[in-house]
């Protein structure tokens, strides 16, 4: 794992560090909510309807977040999204104070913050490469998402133990103690406003990512995979009920359950996993065109994507090779996703179509000295 990020940059370490802490008590929140809906009603399909709550703000959320994060200061967006989160803990910890909990308000509670959090995510996301700086963006997004994992696994966990040992209003405070982190990372950034042509945040902007994103199978095919994933492949609902009737446990028997299935994955070897397709043309295919399209030719949308129809830069093999294994700017690296006979097949599949006839076959050896 490269730390550099975490090494060289003040601002990426307290945002990390920050983000690592509310991740914690988000999901925390995230698991206390369906126990205490659980004790209330004592029915699974009430902590399920939890999630159906969530879905359409979350989606709803995430779209105009994205065109809140290219329109306004990304700073004071993640400032103000992430101070109604915390305060929407709030809500919830006095309300269990003064009522022991509200099933519909909680409800309500639960989709205002799938809303926000869709707001503050992609903000979040779009801060990074103004932080480290684009060489160390990958190493950066790899940390992120380690503070992410860790948030699910242990959030949950410690959840249960402490609605076990203290109740259901501390873990809600503790979730809006938590934002305090954050919070203060994001006040310490400099001013980040949005960089060339800016598009008025609302319902045009989003409409036009949409219209991107048609036409775009891969890519829109990875947003509908994760959103059936995350809705109908977490159990989430089920430990409560499960830890109760059949363990015969209480809250932090339920917290174990749900970190247990993350807690026994073994760290996989992802090279060549991601992507198991086989020769130049069905590698371009299934995941190169996303971005440079059918015919090579390119696009500009949500980002700009190159043509690499007709492109003097692909005579240099090593030009290309480096470009697939290590990427640059908006193209994510493939050197960990591909093996070296997918790396070395793309990128002679593309130099020698597309209008492109350039000698000199790049060989897995090749690929593999680049490693």
């Amino acid at each position: 794992m490269d730390i550099t990020p975490l090494r060289v940059s003040p601002n990426y370490r307290r945002m990390w560090a920050g983000l690592l802490v509310s991740n914690l008590g988000t999901q925390m929140t995230a698991f206390v909510v369906t126990l205490q809906v659980y004790a209330i009603t004592d029915s699974y399909f009430a902590v399920g309807l939890i999630g159906a709550f969530s879905l359409v703000p979350m989606v709803i959320g995430g779209l105009y977040g994205g065109s809140v994060a290219d329109a306004f200061d990304r700073r004071i967006t993640a400032l103000w999204s992430t101070t109604v989160l915390a305060a929407l803990s709030v809500v919830l910890a006095v309300d269990t104070l003064l009522t022991g909990g509200d099933v519909w308000l909680m409800y309500v509670v639960v989709a205002a913050q799938a809303f926000f959090f869709g707001i503050s995510q992609p903000t979040r996301m779009a801060m990074i490469p103004a932080v480290v700086g684009e060489k160390l963006l990958p190493a950066a997004n790899a940390l992120s998402q380690v503070s992410w994992n860790v948030g699910f696994t242990i959030g949950p966990l410690l959840g249960g133990f402490a609605v076990h040992a203290v109740g259901y209003q501390w873990a809600y405070w503790f979730d809006a103690i938590s934002f305090m982190a954050v919070l203060y990372s994001y006040w310490r950034l400099p001013a980040m406003r949005p960089h060339g042509e800016v598009v008025r945040a609302g319902l045009k902007s989003v409409l036009e990512g949409l219209r991107y994103l048609r036409g775009r199978s891969n890519l829109f095919m990875t947003f509908l995979v994760d959103i059936v994933a995350m809705v109908f492949g977490m159990s989430r609902a089920l430990y409560p009920a499960i830890a109760i009737a059949f363990y015969l446990g209480g809250e932090a028997t339920a917290g174990w359950l749900a970190a247990a299935p993350a807690a026994a994955q073994k760290t996989p070897d992802f090279r060549g996993a991601a992507f198991a397709m086989q020769g130049g043309e069905a590698v371009y295919q299934g995941v190169c065109q996303g971005c440079h399209m059918a015919d090579a030719k390119g696009a500009t949308g949500a980002g700009t994507y190159p043509a690499l129809a007709n492109n003097p830069k692909l005579a240099s093999s090593g030009y290309v090779l480096t470009m697939v294994m290590n990427g640059n700017k908006g193209m994510p690296p493939f050197g960990e996703q591909f093996t070296d006979q997918q790396v070395a097949e793309v990128v002679n599949y593309v130099r020698t179509h597309f209008g492109n006839r350039f000698k000199g076959m790049v060989k897995e050896a090749d690929v593999k000295a680049l490693r």
